[in-house]
Parts: C-alpha cells; structure tokens; sequence
C-alpha cells in the first residue's frame, strides 16, 4: 500500500467498522494521541500493566528492562523508532512501538492499562502506528508473526515459520527434548476443537 488511505480502502468492511468504532472511543473517553513517547513512559506503563495483572516476566527485571531503554535510545538516534501513545489527560494509558529496517517496518510490542481496557488504547495505539508508518512509505509492515494482531489489523499476511534455537549444553538439550515430546502430544492428540 502506498498510504493509509490506500490501505483502509482495502479493508473489508468488518474491519473498517472496528476501526471506525475505535477511532469513536479515542473521543467517547476523552483520549488523545501523540508520537513522542519516552523510554521511562514506556517502562512505567509496561510496569503498571504487569503489576495489575499479576503477570510475572521481564517487566521487573531490572537488567531486561535496560537493555529496552538502550535499544530504544539507539534506535531514536539513528531515527528508526516508532512510537505511539494513547494518553489520558497526562496520563500514558497505552503505546505501540517498532522500529524500521530500510522501508520494512516491525511491530515490536503494545502495552496498555487494562483500567482502560474499554476504550481500546492498545488497538489505538497499534491503528496509528499503522496510519504512521504506512504515510512514511513502509512497503511491508510486519507483526513478526503475531497471528493474533495479522489477523485483526492487516488485510493479508504472509506465511510464516517459527524456528528454535536451542544453546549446546545441558539446558538447551533439555529445552529441545522438552519441545519435541510436546510437538509430539501435540501431533498425536491430532487438532483441538474451538
């Protein structure tokens, strides 16, 4: 697509209607869009989703959590970053973030705070980091093989294929093992009814 305009013609009508009524909650709860989000913004609003869904992962790890504020500020330098937030008054409520690789955008992640869950920031976010990055000229936006968004944002996706990499030792070896006897119950307890 050569704009967002050209891409929201191209949607199906299913998928311009959830747009429309998203883009109608951006205004119902009184939220607002910018594109100039800070790193500390990120991780606070990152932290307080974990921490309100009792989630346990890397959101409390303090050297994960450095390691995204560098890569981010190298990527702000080099102007590659994209990011987008949905705020509440002074309040970041949601954020969408990816970086370009040439004219080839990836999707990286979306974090929102579930108190505001009704007004979909997280979809409003993810919906103008689209309208972004599509106006810049992306000739390929990629989710990086998050089915669950290709589906709900993109109008056609391409086929891809997870690949492990497993380390040589004993704990890669056991990760492997592990892997396989599940793709083997998997495989064996045949497809699993919706």
């Amino acid at each position: 697509f050569k704009s967002w305009d050209e891409f929201h013609q191209g949607m199906v009508k299913k998928k311009r209607v959830r747009y429309k009524n998203t883009m109608k909650a951006l205004e119902k709860h009184g939220l607002h869009v910018t594109f100039d989000v800070s790193s500390e913004q990120i991780q606070n609003l990152y932290a307080r989703r974990v921490l309100r869904m009792n989630a346990s992962d890397n959101a409390k790890d303090e050297r994960y959590q450095a390691f995204l504020r560098d890569w981010q500020d190298v990527l702000r330098k080099e102007s590659r970053l994209e990011v987008v937030g949905v705020w509440h008054g002074d309040k970041l409520v949601a954020m969408a973030l990816g970086f370009w690789r040439g004219r080839l955008f990836l999707f990286n992640y979306t974090a929102y705070d579930p108190a505001y869950q009704s007004a979909s920031p997280g979809s409003i976010a993810i919906y103008k980091l689209l309208e972004v990055t599509l106006n810049k000229g992306a000739e390929l936006f990629s989710f990086m093989g998050n089915y669950t968004y290709e589906k709900l944002f993109s109008s056609q996706t391409l086929e891809s294929h997870r690949v492990d990499i497993f380390s040589r030792g004993l704990k890669g070896r056991l990760l492997h093992a592990f892997m396989k006897f599940k793709q083997n119950k998997q495989a064996e307890q045949g497809p699993q009814k919706a």
